[in-house]
């Protein structure tokens, strides 16, 4: 800012001038200033338009994407399961056909079978029947003790006690 030097004027219309002038110096800022936030609101507002209208199609998308795959997800979330399932059961499967065949082969002519019952968790097995004869019997006690997957087995006494036609009821612990 340059001071006036017009001597012709009084002082105080000088420093009227002098005010008049520092005035105007901070109202052309002033307009600069609000020219300038008016340009960049302006870059602003554009670029919230173009980047909503990109979120808005984005968004468009994604619901359709959604909607396209969903099917397909539930289809494979339900194949999972299945599978899971299919697992679960494969680990707790225990072929009994093995096992059904040792004991029908350790069974003697003359021992009649009326029930086999097997608990797994308990790791026990019971033989109930009717064999012809003693032997029958003590001969079935020995083709079991035999088998692999059983401990040894034991008649009790007191169904020793017929000669013929005895009941049994015998019970072992499984390897």
């Amino acid at each position: 800012m340059y001071k006036t030097r017009i001597n012709l004027l009084s002082p105080e219309k000088q420093k009227f001038l002098d005010k008049m002038i520092v005035f105007q110096f901070i109202k052309n800022i002033l307009d600069i200033s609000i020219f300038s936030l008016c340009i960049i609101s302006i870059i602003l507002l554009g670029g919230e338009i173009i980047l909503q209208e990109h979120f808005n199609a984005l968004a468009q998308q994604t619901a359709q994407t959604t909607s396209r795959y969903s099917s397909a997800n539930k289809h494979f979330q339900e194949i999972n399961t299945i599978l899971e399932n299919t697992e679960k059961i494969q680990q707790e499967y225990y072929s009994w056909t093995e096992t059904l065949n040792s004991l029908a082969s350790a069974l003697p002519d003359g021992v009649t079978l009326d029930n086999i019952s097997v608990d797994r968790e308990q790791k026990k097995i019971v033989f109930s029947g009717l064999a012809n004869t003693r032997e029958n019997l003590l001969l079935f006690e020995q083709n079991l003790n035999t088998l692999p997957f059983m401990n040894e087995i034991k008649v009790p006494l007191t169904q020793l006690t017929q000669k013929e036609l005895v009941p049994f009821n015998l019970t072992s612990s499984l390897k």
